[in-house]
């Protein structure tokens, strides 16, 4: 059974031999800008646990990492450089970063669920003031993320419309935006 949960700085390691695996080197994070994320808007990064059998109690010995979204916020309304370099709290675009899954439990569902649950966080944190971290200063309005034309079909399933190809240039293929409003 998956359970998600804000990924802890434990699991970092983990993070980052997932997001090796999902992504070619030129267009993988280093641990470095991983740490950051992590730093800057822990609560815009969700992890799905599987829970080890011996320990079924949810806690974090017992739970193994098998996908991660790692997310930061910008004022700006669509992707460019610099609105995916940092996080701002003061933004109300949330700029996803990676939706990984360890290659061991792919096309099982685990992205769409945890795209599903990253959106439903989202979606409460903009109706209930309560619930939002202190690293978001305003609620979140929408979610955007770039992505190659094989996973464009992935995110219309989730929810998400195609806007344009994007401007960014990160590796040697070209990246296709898409966003969801909260």
């Amino acid at each position: 059974m998956l359970r998600f949960d804000e990924v802890c700085e434990a699991d970092l390691a983990d993070v980052l031999r997932i997001e090796q695996l999902g992504f070619p080197p030129e267009e993988a994070a280093t641990l470095a800008k991983i740490q950051l994320r992590h730093r800057d808007a822990p609560h815009l990064f969700i992890g799905a646990y599987d829970n080890d059998a011996d320990n079924n109690d949810g806690s974090p010995a017992g739970r193994t990492l098998v996908g991660f979204i790692n997310a930061t916020a910008t004022v700006s309304d669509v992707l460019t450089h610099e609105s995916m370099s940092c996080h701002d709290p003061r933004g109300a675009t949330i700029c996803i970063h990676s939706v990984c899954v360890d290659p061991s439990r792919r096309r099982q569902g685990v992205a769409l669920a945890l795209l599903a649950e990253f959106r439903r966080r989202l979606a409460r944190q903009a109706s209930d003031p309560a619930t939002r971290s202190p690293q978001s200063l305003v609620p979140p309005k929408r979610i955007a993320l770039a992505a190659h034309d094989h996973l464009v079909p992935l995110y219309v399933r989730a929810g998400y419309t195609v806007l344009r190809e994007s401007p960014l240039v990160h590796g040697p293929d070209k990246w296709i935006e898409l966003q969801m409003d909260l």
